[in-house]
């Protein structure tokens, strides 16, 4: 780690464990990572994530809960920080195949098992530095490829992602072509989890409505009724203050509507189905280029919600 600039490095730590944070945080600071933060809380984390980059975060995954995700997989998708691509070790406190599978799953570039040296953790920082792999965009997933077999050409996006730990660690950081470099990246990203969310909603949609029409409704279509939910929600907080920003009231009527059914999805209204159908396609056919199809989009949207307005309501006695 000679050759290695690591003082400009902004790394934060996030463990619980006072008695295990410090000597880990005086043991970083001893071999160069000067700039190392440690935080106890997801609290205190994201908020040190509000008005500081930085470049690598190591955290323990088992605190780590952020609204329905974890706060790694928020950082992945963007919800916390400027930088979703920073490097990220997680560290567990279990290793049983359950736990790393859970914390694998939320994108992390390694997982390291307690209790753990801090020469490994800096031999982690320095593959980081020399070979770090590309990044895979699914509907659920943003973070390393593990794949030992070659996908399928087209299967899924890879990205070769930002890497500030690399730049500042080879003194070669500039922070106006990083911004740049992230907010590409980010750019990238936005499209293709737009697009398999519009894939997303639109089969399971479609799904959901075969089930109610062939009268096959179990408890698991709720499992689909919630999956619509977190789709929905993630493409309107993807779309907002962007050139598909209109999408984001479709998103808005496609939780509304799904929200209803889901609260009687034994015998929901017959209306709901059909307007969940077409909520659907309309999210759909706005994400794609072609100004006919967003402007029908946009007709079968405004049709959709005066439908839902236009609606009497329903008392209970």
């Amino acid at each position: 780690m000679s050759a290695i600039k690591l003082a400009e490095v902004q790394v934060l730590l996030v463990e619980p464990n006072e008695e295990a944070r410090r000597p880990l945080q005086d043991g970083l600071i001893a071999h160069g990572l000067k700039n190392t933060a440690s935080v106890g809380s997801v609290a205190e984390a994201v908020a040190l994530c509000r008005i500081r980059m930085f470049d690598l975060v190591i955290a323990d995954h088992g605190l780590l809960k952020f609204q329905r995700n974890s706060l790694l997989k928020a950082i992945r998708f963007g919800e916390v920080g400027r930088n979703p691509f920073l490097v990220n070790f997680s560290t567990l406190q279990s290793s049983t195949a359950g736990a790393v599978s859970q914390a694998i799953n939320d994108g992390p570039d390694a997982v390291l098992a307690k209790p753990f040296a801090v020469s490994m953790l800096l031999d982690r920082v320095a593959r980081m530095i020399d070979s770090r792999q590309p990044f895979v965009v699914t509907g659920t997933y943003i973070g390393p490829d593990r794949r030992t077999v070659a996908r399928p050409q087209g299967a899924v996006a890879m990205l070769d992602v930002p890497n500030t730990l690399r730049d500042k660690a080879l003194d070669q950081f500039d922070p106006a072509r990083a911004f740049a470099e992230i907010d590409a990246a980010r750019a990238v990203v936005d499209t293709q989890m737009l697009a398999q969310n519009a894939l997303v909603v639109t089969s399971v949609a479609r799904e959901v409505v075969g089930l109610y029409d062939r009268g096959n409704v179990e408890s698991s279509i709720r499992l689909l009724l919630d999956m619509l939910l977190e789709r929905g929600r993630e493409t309107a907080r993807r779309v907002t203050n962007t050139a598909d920003a209109h999408v984001a009231e479709l998103c808005e009527g496609l939780v509304k509507v799904v929200e209803d059914i889901r609260g009687d999805y034994l015998a929901p209204s017959p209306k709901d189905v059909r307007l969940l159908q077409n909520l659907g396609l309309a999210i759909d056919m706005s994400l794609k280029p072609e100004e006919k199809i967003t402007h029908l989009s946009k007709r079968i949207a405004y049709s959709v919600m005066e439908a839902k307005r236009r609606r009497p309501v329903q008392r209970v006695l």
